[in-house]
């Protein structure tokens, strides 16, 4: 093939390259290499070929033979680095992302890449020092400052990233807010909350426009108790990108908000809707009595496994699954406003509990399966649910692996019956090592079936799930099992909540450490099958 003729080749390969046609454009690069098989640049393009086809360990040979051909081919030795970081070779890719510094020692790129790459394999000294080279070189490298930020944090620099936090701040009066949970989160880590809270603050006031600081101020306020700032600025969820796929209704007709105010809603028909997630629904669905007391006609639009349940909660007249057409109403209220709308304290939660109950048929129902699956001499019916939603921000840390459960089995004469639903979680997929696990799960079709299976056991043991705020909102005693840091509902200290009475938080006194929640729960259980 003639030099033209390889040219028009390669340009025809890069075309098809570039339309998403990655076999043909392969073809093409290797009947190239055919004639002219040390043609480097083709091999250079023949690898980034097969990196986007996710063939990764092809392309890394590729690159690695481009390279010993031609030495000096710096975009060779950078691709081969970043086929090796996606293999999580971070040996060969640290290697060969030195040779490309070596040859472009003033590329901010290459030491940015080495950086992450040295912080992948847990070198975090060299890391750190990488990144800040890099910022040397490009002092508006975003990317660069978010991993640099990252690192650090996991290095337990908390002041020296919190210093590279704020003062890209003040050299760009703009916040990154994914940056600064990185930092916050670490703060969080460290058990050092209130200046969490604080970074949250500054974020906020230093670019007003990021409501995703303001949100995240909002939730930590909640946490620390401070209800009359925490929900008011809570208000500022729906402009942020994390709560995107919220659904608002019209403002001008939220009950609670200026210009609306608080009417007098005697007579009107008040429609509370769900945002958020099933739990936060259970949670704040006891409102509902609230208005029901001033005579309102209260309606709720809520996700279909909860309307049965919805239907007899404590002053709901009616309940619509999402897929359904909502009737007229006078005013509304979103579901995590409810707080806010209501002047809602610390010390003013509605804890009337229960506010859900179970439909007489279906619990009569249930008692006598629960009998009948009750192996004899039982002092103790058990509920467990171990794993959440995969998609919530904390999962990875809230939901808990069930091969940890298998010490709750030590306890005598306790009957576990599963309450946790197959979901895409893969922990929930998992059955926990227990010898007396009953399993209705398959005849659990909705969250007024669990209820009533609920309300035959003598205790329920869950995560930080639906289970543990239906558990409450029942009136069950709940033994609910947190991460170190916790969701803005649960507060920081102590084994009480004022949203759920019978509810007993057992907390993580460092992150990660669910052994030793597990180990004080199995005793406790112990204990009270004694009892």
């Amino acid at each position: 093939m003639a030099a033209l003729s390889i040219d028009r080749a390669i340009q025809l390969a890069q075309q098809l390259q570039s339309a998403g046609k990655l076999a043909e454009a392969e073809n093409i690069y290797r009947q190239i290499l055919a004639l002219a098989p040390d043609n480097v640049t083709v091999l250079n393009f023949l690898g980034v070929c097969l990196g986007e086809a996710n063939r990764l360990a092809e392309a890394r040979d590729v690159f690695q033979r481009a390279v010993e051909i031609d030495p000096s081919h710096v975009d060779a030795w950078a691709n081969l680095s970043l086929a090796c970081e996606r293999l999580e070779d971070w040996d060969r890719a640290i290697a060969a992302r030195r040779r490309t510094i070596e040859m472009r020692p003033d590329s901010a790129e290459h030491w940015h890449r080495l950086g992450t790459s040295l912080g992948k394999k847990g070198d975090l000294p060299q890391a750190i020092e990488g990144l800040r080279k890099s910022l040397q070189l490009d002092p508006n490298g975003q990317g660069t400052h978010h991993d640099l930020v990252m690192a650090l944090c996991r290095d337990k620099q908390l002041d020296a990233a919190e210093e590279t936090v704020f003062s890209r701040i003040r050299a760009t009066g703009k916040v990154n807010s994914e940056t600064v949970r990185v930092l916050a989160d670490g703060l969080k880590a460290a058990g050092r909350f209130e200046d969490a809270t604080d970074v949250w603050r500054r974020g906020f006031e230093a670019d007003p426009l990021c409501t995703e600081a303001r949100g995240q101020w909002a939730m930590c306020l909640i946490s620390l108790g401070d209800y009359q700032n925490g929900w008011l600025q809570y208000e500022s969820r729906w402009d942020c990108e994390t709560f995107s796929d919220n659904v608002r209704r019209d403002v001008l007709r939220q009950w609670g908000l200026e210009p609306t105010g608080r009417p007098d809603v005697a007579g009107k028909t008040i429609l509370l809707y769900c945002e958020q997630g099933i739990g936060d629904t259970i949670q704040f669905v006891r409102y509902a009595d609230l208005f029901a007391r001033r005579g309102a006609r209260v309606i709720v639009h809520c996700p279909w496994p909860l309307k049965s349940l919805l239907e007899k909660s404590a002053g709901v007249r009616l309940a619509y699954a999402l897929t359904d057409p909502v009737p007229s109403y006078d005013w509304h209220v979103p579901m995590m406003s409810l707080p806010l709308a209501l002047g809602t304290t610390m010390q003013t939660i509605p804890a009337q509990i229960p506010y859900l109950r179970v439909d007489p048929s279906l619990g009569k129902s249930w008692l006598a399966r629960v009998q009948a699956a009750t192996p004899p001499g039982t002092k103790l019916r058990v509920g467990l649910a171990w794993a959440g939603n995969p998609k919530h921000k904390n999962d990875a840390n809230r939901s808990i692996h069930p091969q940890l459960l298998a010490s709750l089995a030590q306890a005598q004469n306790v009957a576990f019956f599963n309450l946790q639903k197959s979901n895409d979680n893969q922990k929930a997929e998992i059955a926990p090592p227990l010898p007396r696990l009953i399993d209705f799960t398959a005849s659990l079709h909705d969250f007024a079936e669990t209820a009533a299976l609920i309300e035959h056991l003598d205790l329920v043991i869950s995560a930080d799930t639906a289970v543990a705020h239906l558990a409450g909102a029942l009136g069950k005693p709940v033994w609910t099992l947190l991460p170190f840091v916790v969701d803005f509902r649960w507060g920081l200290h102590g084994p009480q909540t004022p949203w759920y009475p019978t509810m007993r938080l057992y907390r993580q006194t460092s992150a990660g450490d669910w052994p030793a929640v597990i180990d004080a729960v199995a005793s406790d259980l112990r204990k009270l099958a004694g009892d």
